[in-house]
């Protein structure tokens, strides 16, 4: 790819699949790298730009129209990121934002079948089946601690998020 600062609108431009290779560790963050994580989004002053951190990203190969882009640094925070955006896509919709609609689904998260997250390991379908869907948390059975943890991730931002406002909301999304 190239160096240098990019925004999450240039890299999520809805013609790549993000690919956490099989050498990466499996999903790790707990609750308080959430809640910083969180914190710092809302705590984010409107006219500076966050600073999501680095990432180092590969070339992979092309699948269909999509760029299949291995993750070599950063996999922990673009899969946090998903699933933040993911609840937060869902909690604008369900409140009716203007700022999103299907088209931002299909941009972060899946466009029609193909799901803009991978990850080559056992996690894979559990994130796609379980977290990046309306699955119901009581339902969900994890079998590895990266799952709980993935679901752990689900079920924070579902919670945290309801206790915004719309335009907190929409200040996040920005």
């Amino acid at each position: 790819m190239q160096t240098g600062k990019s925004t999450v609108k240039t890299i999520f431009d809805g013609t790549r699949i993000f690919n956490i290779p099989i050498y990466q560790r499996s999903y790790s963050w707990d609750k308080g790298n959430l809640q910083d994580f969180l914190t710092d989004l809302v705590n984010q002053y409107k006219d500076r730009k966050y600073f999501l951190g680095s990432f180092l990203f590969h070339i992979n190969d092309t699948r269909e129209e999509f760029t299949v882009i291995d993750i070599v640094d950063g996999q922990q925070r673009l899969t946090t990121f998903i699933i933040f955006i993911q609840t937060l896509i869902k909690k604008l919709v369900k409140k009716k934002s203007s700022l999103v609609s299907q088209r931002t689904q299909r941009i972060f998260i899946k466009d029609e079948d193909v799901y803009k997250l991978e990850l080559s390991n056992e996690d894979t379908s559990f994130l796609h089946n379980y977290i990046l869907s309306d699955y119901p948390f009581e339902k969900i059975k994890t079998k590895t601690p990266s799952q709980s943890l993935l679901l752990q991730s689900k079920i924070f931002f579902t919670e945290e998020l309801d206790n915004f406002d719309i335009e907190i909301l929409e200040k996040l999304y920005y």
